[in-house]
């Protein structure tokens, strides 16, 4: 196959080889589903921290990146039993891409910020609540609808 062309998609063939814009949309989709809703976390929880603390330092910016990093090596802890082999195949659908976690983790990060009075302490614990409760969360709602879809 000459380079730069792909084989047809069997889901994105119209007539014969016409691909049609909505596949190229569905395919934007399915891979921005779990960056956009981390983005969205992340961004939420840290205006969170910004609402309560005011404008961060460089330390402050460096303690929210710190937790929300901590927060990933946590769950890839977590997860280390797991992590041989080939990841679950993700859902599709409309409920797939109807990811919502984002308007649960935002609240959350917001009230959790709230609750300390600190800036050095709530910065990474926004990083933390954000990275961490989008990651988790989104799993146990990939989880959720694999699930629904096989009953």
């Amino acid at each position: 196959m000459a380079e730069g062309h792909f084989p047809p998609d069997a889901g994105a063939v119209a007539s014969g080889s016409t691909l049609h814009l909505t596949s190229f949309l569905f395919r934007s989709l399915v891979t921005l589903v779990i960056p956009q809703g981390y983005t969205l976390s992340i961004a939420g929880s840290f205006a969170a921290a910004v609402k309560t603390y005011g404008f961060p330092g460089y330390g402050d910016g460096w303690g929210f990146v710190a937790g929300a990093v901590a927060a990933f090596i946590g769950l890839a802890i977590a997860a280390r039993g797991r992590l041989t082999g080939a990841p679950a195949p993700l859902p599709t659908g409309l409920l797939a891409l109807a990811n919502v976690v984002p308007l649960l983790v935002v609240p959350v990060a917001s009230a959790t910020v709230s609750h300390v009075s600190a800036a050095h302490i709530g910065f990474p614990l926004a990083g933390v609540v954000g990275a961490g409760g989008y990651t988790s969360l989104v799993s146990v709602f990939f989880w959720a609808v694999g699930r629904s879809r096989r009953s």
